[in-house]
């Protein structure tokens, strides 16, 4: 009998958190206290859970990410978690 697979298809994104001492008025700037980047994207997300789980799935994740660091990092941290990202594609940026 063959493995289970799960096929994902989505969303890879750089999550940018900002910390702010308060919500802006309109028009004010406000200075952040700390910048983080976390790994996101629906997509990403289903994939690393699936991957994660008990159930033993090979998990394929089909997507896109740019050449930046972002995209290797995330990218990264996807096969860390035991997904297959042999069908994310890698776009260049400007």
């Amino acid at each position: 009998m063959n493995a289970a697979r799960v096929v994902v298809v989505g969303s890879i994104n750089d999550d940018v958190v900002l910390e702010v001492a308060h919500l802006p008025a309109r028009g004010e700037t406000v200075i952040a206290r700390s910048v983080r980047h976390a790994s996101g994207g629906k997509g990403a997300n289903q994939a690393y859970g699936a991957a994660r789980s008990s159930r033993g799935v090979a998990v394929i994740m089909v997507g896109s990410v740019g050449t930046d660091a972002a995209g290797v990092r995330m990218t990264a941290e996807l096969r860390s978690a035991g997904v297959d990202v042999t069908g994310v594609r890698e776009v260049p940026g400007d």
